[in-house]
């Protein structure tokens, strides 16, 4: 295994679109046949339309820029061996890419804090219907672009560390459950 990745990642510096580009991005097989009619109804019975929301932007004082440290740290808790989102990148390779290039990813991440946006690419999710036996029902699982998940940690992150919550929150909470 060890010695074909590493002719893979060979392979992918002699030719970044070659066998290993191919690898990564070609496209899930579908292992179930749905009608389209039926398809649109579940995915509008899972994201019914609300009306929008118009938030109001308040003047405060711009947050301290993302530090590498904090970039690391989001980076590091990114999972291996998950579906890609959208843009067929797998999470090896965003953690890979962040790895390699961490001045410029920041500068990335640090652009949209300073602008107060999440790009609207990184909010879109590709939705997979899982079936639930034979029963007709699916499980939902939406697919996001890894980059977006980084930029969500580094968002989480300051959140939690901004906010107390009381000891009787068990809901949202590491290591605990609403059961509890």
């Amino acid at each position: 295994k060890e010695a074909a990745y590493l002719k893979l990642l060979e392979d992918l510096k002699n030719d970044p679109w070659g066998k290993a580009y191919k690898m990564f991005t070609k496209k899930k097989p579908m292992s179930y046949t749905l009608m389209e009619e039926d398809a649109e109804k579940i995915a509008q019975d899972l994201f019914p339309t609300h009306p929008s929301v118009s938030w109001v932007k308040q003047h405060c004082k711009d947050p301290p820029l993302f530090t590498l440290e904090e970039l690391n740290a989001a980076n590091e808790k990114t999972k291996t061996g998950k579906a890609p989102g959208p843009d067929g990148i797998p999470p090896e390779v965003t953690k890979a890419i962040i790895s390699e290039h961490p001045e410029e990813c920041l500068e990335i991440y640090n652009r949209c804090l300073i602008q107060q946006s999440f790009p609207a690419c990184w909010k879109v999710a590709e939705l997979l219907l899982l079936p639930k036996g034979s029963t007709g029902r699916f499980r939902p699982i939406c697919l996001l672009d890894c980059f977006g998940k980084v930029l969500e940690r580094l968002l989480s992150s300051r959140i939690e560390a901004e906010i107390s919550l009381s000891d009787r929150q068990f809901g949202f909470r590491k290591n605990k459950s609403t059961t509890d």
